[in-house]
């Protein structure tokens, strides 16, 4: 882990997450008291997958219940948001940058991820590893 005054970087994904055609929670709950957004680095092995998607789950206390983000589309193309989601459809590996507004507001963050079609070789998360911008 990394501080430099007004960012903390963190490892969030200790092993490699092979993804599944079910939602399902990943890696280390972000501990997001004080932090105004977070940056995702997202290193994606595709595979036979198609269509990766990552919720980010917020929570008012650790383990808590999830609540969804409102989330905007802002590109049809390669990375899009649609239903709360992230949506990775360029389906090649992949390093993807992920920013996730938080403005001070979100105590915890809980991933998910899942493929829309999984084939015959599952694709992964390989590494994840993020940014919290306190600024």
């Amino acid at each position: 882990m990394s501080n430099y005054n007004n960012y903390v970087q963190e490892k969030v994904l200790d092993s490699a997450y092979t993804l599944t055609d079910t939602e399902a929670e990943f890696g280390n709950e972000i501990n997001t008291i004080g932090v105004r957004k977070i940056v995702l680095y997202v290193t994606l092995d595709v595979n036979n997958s198609l269509n990766v998607r990552i919720r980010p789950n917020f929570r008012l206390t650790t383990s808590g219940s999830n609540y969804l983000p409102a989330l905007e589309v802002i590109s049809a193309t390669e990375t899009k948001i649609q239903d709360n989601y992230f949506e990775l459809d360029n389906d090649a590996d992949q390093r993807q940058i992920i920013e996730i507004p938080l403005d001070g507001c979100v105590p915890f963050v809980k991933l998910s991820a899942w493929a829309g079609t999984v084939g015959v070789a599952a694709g992964s998360i390989t590494s994840l590893e993020i940014i919290k911008h306190r600024g």
